[in-house]
């Protein structure tokens, strides 16, 4: 073998060839570094900025090819931020969600206006007052039995009565959760207004 095949040789081995250029380009606008773009592509990196410095054409592409990687690691960060705020939101929404035992704020509503707003010179409250008072909050009636059954509404609703009228040993000798001892019939006319004090 002579020394003009092993240049030959050499020469096709590391020369800028059209292919090798594209994939180096091709490389660089996926975010690779410019001299291991050319590494991969088939040239020695001193041998791609000598062929830069001799063809002024090339460097055009090579800017292209680092404005859309910039680009594409752009849309790649926006992407990771957005997710991240997404799951941070998530996490938010589920810290917000209230617990299975936890009290629904209008079944509170529902027990304050039962406690305070009945007079107390009744000592059980009726299921329609119940009812009323339940339409009031939109709140289903079935929903405030379950919680009453789950909690001891009820009990806690007499217990608060009882202390706030001074005697807390009065209190009624509670029935099944869906029954009341009185109904507003029994009571006579305008129980309603005698048990809220005032026009709902």
């Amino acid at each position: 073998m002579n020394d003009s095949t092993i240049k030959i040789r050499k020469k096709a081995r590391h020369s800028c060839t059209d292919e090798a250029i594209d994939r180096c380009v091709a490389y660089i606008s996926e975010g690779m570094a410019e001299g291991l773009a050319a590494t991969r592509a088939g040239m020695r990196p001193a041998t791609w900025s000598k062929f830069k410095l001799r063809h002024k054409s090339v460097q055009p592409r090579v800017n292209e090819a680092r404005m859309i990687a910039g680009e594409k690691r752009y849309r790649a960060i926006m992407k990771e931020r957005e997710e991240r705020e997404s799951m941070k939101l998530s996490a938010k929404a589920a810290k917000k969600t209230p617990p299975s035992h936890r009290i629904p704020k209008q079944v509170n509503l529902v027990r304050w206006v039962l406690t305070t707003q009945v007079s107390l010179e009744y000592v059980q409250i009726p299921e329609e007052l119940v009812r009323q008072a339940c339409d009031r909050y939109k709140l289903d009636y079935e929903q405030w039995l379950r919680m009453e059954r789950k909690h001891s509404l009820m009990r806690k609703i007499y217990d608060r009565r009882a202390r706030i009228r001074g005697n807390p040993a009065l209190r009624p000798e509670l029935r099944p959760h869906n029954s009341f001892s009185r109904t507003v019939e029994e009571m006579g006319p305008s129980a309603a207004a005698a048990f809220f004090g005032r026009q709902w």
